[in-house]
């Protein structure tokens, strides 16, 4: 999740501070605050806002993966628009088709949390489309799951009314944000950005194909370390992982085309008020 961290019209309204506003920051970070408590991932045990201790690591191998060391992708192909039955269109932007949106996505073990808006953005919480660590998850492993999963996000973004929206992942939700970037989803031409937050290294970088007009921030904590290192079966440690091994940072950024930016935190927490979404948001107004 985030308000970056957290990707159309005119986003510049009378009266509605800029990016830079101290006032739209301290807006933002006091509504994230509440949702942070919600949030759960693939994180360490001291973080207590992922809902879950993980397992203790695994023997991994040192040396750096590629994504194509990983065994039995997952594949995407018509399936999955065949499932998805309200895939939006550009002719059909939401409702309202006037709302500026910076949507949120848990971890493993998070549950979502309740929509809200500041300063004229909307944020939407929406919930993972699968059970997992006593919460919810994000299950894109397969064709059927990531169209579920993908429809879980389209339905929050239409039911909002979403003129652009931002993005923002965390853990098993960055993941799920990546796997979204790079398979070019835009949900009809309003994905205007997407962070990918401390995420779960697996192979949902693999074959990355972004839309030309999405942006894109990659932030690390260092926080999943040593469990996140290239080799890990994801099964031993009891993470949804694309693929069923870790990839590494390296591989999965080096896959994404994205440079690995360090996040302000050193353990594994989202970065809920990163700047890039509302900076992406605001600059639609030019």
């Amino acid at each position: 999740m985030a308000v970056t961290g957290a990707a159309e019209v005119s986003l510049h309204t009378p009266g509605r501070p800029t990016a830079s506003s101290p006032r739209v920051h301290r807006t933002l970070a006091a509504t994230f605050v509440v949702a942070l408590i919600a949030l759960a991932g693939c994180g360490s045990a001291s973080d207590a806002q992922d809902g879950a201790t993980l397992p203790a690591p695994v023997g991994a191998e040192s040396a750096p993966g590629t994504i194509g060391e990983v065994s039995d992708p997952a594949t995407y192909d018509d399936d999955a628009t065949a499932i998805r039955t309200d895939e939006p269109t550009a002719d059909d932007a939401g409702p309202d088709s006037s709302a500026p949106c910076i949507v949120s996505l848990h971890g493993k073990g998070g549950d979502g949390g309740s929509n809200s808006s500041a300063d004229g953005v909307a944020l939407l919480f929406p919930r993972g489309n699968d059970e997992g660590w006593g919460g919810r998850q994000w299950n894109y492993l397969d064709a059927e799951n990531y169209a579920a999963a993908t429809s879980v996000v389209a339905t929050s973004i239409d039911d909002a009314g979403c003129s652009a929206v931002a993005i923002n992942g965390f853990s098993n939700g960055g993941a799920f944000a990546a796997k979204l970037y790079c398979e070019g989803e835009t949900f009809g031409g309003r994905v205007v950005g997407v962070v990918i937050d401390d995420p779960v290294p697996d192979a949902a970088t693999a074959d990355c194909a972004p839309a030309a007009s999405v942006e894109a921030q990659l932030y690390w904590t260092g926080g999943l370390l040593p469990t996140a290192t290239a080799g890990t079966d994801c099964g031993d440690i009891d993470w949804t992982c694309e693929g069923g091994t870790i990839v590494g940072i390296d591989a999965f950024s080096t896959a994404a085309g994205l440079a690995i930016t360090p996040s302000p935190f050193t353990e594994h927490r989202p970065y809920s008020d990163a700047p890039e979404p509302m900076m992406w948001l605001d600059a639609l107004g030019g």
